[in-house]
């Protein structure tokens, strides 16, 4: 599965809420959410414990971390105990940072915006675009429209995940 995936700083998040629903962008769920990641050698895998979703689900995805719009290649799980992977992840990959946010998530058409309070961080804007390849054209131009939407400029985007920005920079050997 893909997305066409754009984060960036929300310094706005009720102007952000009054932009979502003059899309029309109808409001899906509303609660907190709690990521656990894993140090993998390749993508991000993380644990999601959420208010808002009766299962925790294990999420691994890769994307380029550079500013703007990126495809995310992602894969789902849920598991009916997860506390016994999580036991296992743990024992044999390195925790890396635990995320906790409130989150809103908005649905506009296809596509899912989310406006995250993140714990540490501050207030951040996400819009989650399906794609049918990486050539999707459609999704490009939808993004470019919630772009515009939004009001928001390079200077806003950020490349990194939350886990990364976190941790911080990694220490050199």
């Amino acid at each position: 599965m893909m997305n066409l995936e754009l984060k960036a700083r929300c310094p706005d998040p009720d102007k952000a809420r009054q932009t979502a629903q003059s899309l029309p962008a109808d409001l899906l769920a509303q609660g907190e959410q709690t990521d656990t990641y894993f140090d993998v050698k390749a993508g991000r895998l993380k644990f999601r414990e959420s208010s808002f979703d009766d299962q925790p689900k294990f999420i691994y995805y890769a994307r380029n971390d550079s500013p703007g719009p990126s495809a995310s290649d992602y894969r789902l799980a849920s598991i009916r105990h997860p506390e016994n992977l999580v036991a296992v992840l743990t024992k044999h990959y390195h925790e890396k940072v635990t995320v906790r946010k409130k989150r809103e998530i908005y649905m506009w058409d296809d596509v899912r915006i989310h406006i995250d309070d993140v714990e540490g961080l501050g207030t951040f804007i996400e819009f989650e675009v399906p794609m049918a390849d990486a050539e999707d054209e459609e999704a490009a131009r939808k993004m470019q429209k919630l772009v515009e939407a939004f009001a928001l400029s390079e200077e806003d985007f950020v490349g990194e995940s939350y886990s990364d920005l976190l941790a911080g920079p990694e220490e050199e050997a």
